[in-house]
């Protein structure tokens, strides 16, 4: 994310947004799922290994991919523009994926959806607290501060 960024200017990120929104959930998404499978109905593992397998197969290196599209000149076509999008997906959700690692350890079943709603709503919890904070509590500060 970090060569994107230095590398591409948000004008440039604005029109890759069809492919982050719509070609990055899908590709992790059904990566994730596909790996899942295999991981826990083929290889046998528990449904928290199963889960990581699934993560650890739909992500890939944005420094590698990145460099072999400069080296074709193939970063400016389509196929580019959408393996960018693509890229930029992965870097965001890998945070989110990080997060949600440790609730995999040790968990069956039933167990995980319930971490897993309950780690969504801290997080709804969170973001919401810092939207509010930065409208109403900062200005307020900000002001006693002049």
């Amino acid at each position: 994310l970090f060569t994107i960024g230095i590398e591409f200017s948000f004008a440039n990120l604005l029109q890759l947004r069809r492919s982050v929104l719509l070609g990055g959930p899908l590709q992790v998404g059904l990566t994730s799922l596909l790996f899942f499978y295999l991981a826990w109905e083929i290889a046998g593992l528990g449904v928290g290994e199963a889960v990581f397998v699934g993560f650890l197969m739909a992500l890939s290196s944005t420094a590698i991919v990145l460099k072999v599209l400069q080296s074709r000149a193939e970063v400016e076509t389509p196929h580019g523009n959408t393996s960018l999008g693509i890229l930029i997906f992965q870097d965001i959700i890998i945070v989110p994926m990080m997060l949600f690692i440790p609730f995999l350890a040790g968990v069956g079943g039933n167990e995980v959806g319930r971490k897993f709603l309950f780690l969504f709503l801290e997080g709804v919890v969170i973001v919401g607290a810092v939207i509010l904070a930065a409208k109403y509590v900062v200005p307020q500060v900000l002001s006693g501060l002049r």
